[in-house]
């Protein structure tokens, strides 16, 4: 009989492929959730193993780094890894857990090429607000508010939409530019 082993709180976290369940539901809210299993689950082993992958993206020794994301990455939502929770990553090491938008501003951004750790080689066309606010908790659970502009904005609304069930991919992402064509049954 094999065993397999659990990967550790400092092995990255897999990148899931674009067809994976995780990307495409809602991800459950932390704090009004039953957590799950208390190994493999919990926020820390999540976090610890997003961090590890967020620094092998961004490694600054070329051979250790995915060739797939040259670039590197600002930051990673947990449905991209597999998991179901509303926790986000960023590369400097922060976490937001539970984020919520607050605010969105009504000016858009000119259409802007973005990339998605989830399709990697992809280049997508969007718009983004120019700014938006959000609240969200950090690792002690204190509730952090924030307001972002330009490319923080465009990141933090990039990372919701996945944890919303959303990627760049998906025709209804509502910051994919040109807009879709509305529906036969739709109203115009």
């Amino acid at each position: 009989m094999k065993h397999r082993r659990v990967p550790g709180p400092n092995d990255p976290a897999p990148l899931v492929p674009p067809s994976h369940p995780a990307l495409t539901r809602t991800a459950r809210r932390i704090f009004t959730s039953e957590l799950p299993d208390p190994v493999t689950g919990t926020p820390d082993y999540m976090i610890s193993r997003m961090r590890a992958l967020l620094a092998l993206l961004n490694s600054p020794t070329p051979r250790l780094r995915d060739p797939r994301f040259p670039a590197g990455a600002y930051a990673l939502a947990a449905p991209q890894c597999g998991w179901d929770w509303a926790v986000i990553v960023l590369a400097d090491g922060d976490v937001w857990l539970d984020p919520t938008l607050t605010h969105v501003s009504s000016t858009l951004s000119e259409p802007t090429p973005e990339q998605c750790l989830s399709y990697p080689g992809r280049t997508f066309t969007t718009r983004s607000p120019a700014s938006v606010s959000l609240t969200a908790y950090d690792e002690a659970h204190n509730l952090l508010e924030f307001d972002l502009g330009g490319l923080h904005a465009r990141i933090a609304l990039h990372e919701l939409a996945h944890l919303q069930g959303l990627t760049l991919a998906n025709p209804g992402n509502p910051r994919l530019w040109p807009p879709p064509l509305p529906s036969p049954s739709s109203p115009l």
